[in-house]
């Protein structure tokens, strides 16, 4: 059957909700026994999107090849957003916070960067796929996630500590009292 008219049958059972996330998530732990994690996040993450998952179904055995279909039925969005779990447990969660806190308005070319830096396997995959999201859905992410949200508490009350640091001397510096500092 043609891979097209395949993915229109998944799509067409393919349930609304926390049943569709099962069954995307299900799909993406299949897959990954047979490819490496880094693999399947990246062709998620790819920007031809269907055509790449496509080309990640054929000479598969049936299983996998459905796992990818199904992948590519669930639509970009969804299929990121539902394995974005999975991309930020392969992070470190400092990471995943510090890249919230202070790249909000690149998100998408630091996270390009990072993967950059990265080079292939799962960490790479990772950052390609957290490219995608929104800072919105980052917040989501970081918020559902305990040790995201911890760290990311961490990081801000650390950001506070140093900024109040900064601009408050400790008494008896030698700012406060006025003796010039050479070092």
């Amino acid at each position: 059957m043609h891979p097209m008219r395949r993915i229109e049958e998944i799509k067409s059972t393919l349930e609304d909700g926390e049943e569709g996330a099962a069954e995307i998530r299900a799909a993406a732990r299949l897959l990954e026994v047979a490819v490496p994690l880094g693999n399947v996040l990246s062709a998620v993450a790819a920007d031809e999107f269907r055509a790449a998952l496509i080309g990640c179904s054929e000479g598969r055995p049936s299983s996998e090849a459905r796992a990818w279909l199904t992948l590519a039925a669930a639509g970009s969005k969804r299929a990121r957003l539902t394995l974005a779990w999975r991309a930020s447990e392969v992070l470190r969660a400092t990471d995943v916070a510090e890249v919230y806190m202070s790249h909000r308005g690149n998100l998408k070319e630091e996270c390009r960067r990072r993967a950059g830096r990265a080079g292939d396997g799962d960490v790479a995959g990772a950052w390609m796929l957290l490219a995608w999201l929104t800072v919105s859905d980052l917040r989501r992410l970081v918020r559902a996630r305990p040790t995201l949200a911890s760290s990311l508490h961490r990081a801000r009350a650390s950001r506070r500590g140093l900024t109040r640091a900064l601009v408050s001397p400790a008494p008896g510096s030698a700012a406060v009292s006025g003796i010039p500092s050479f070092g």
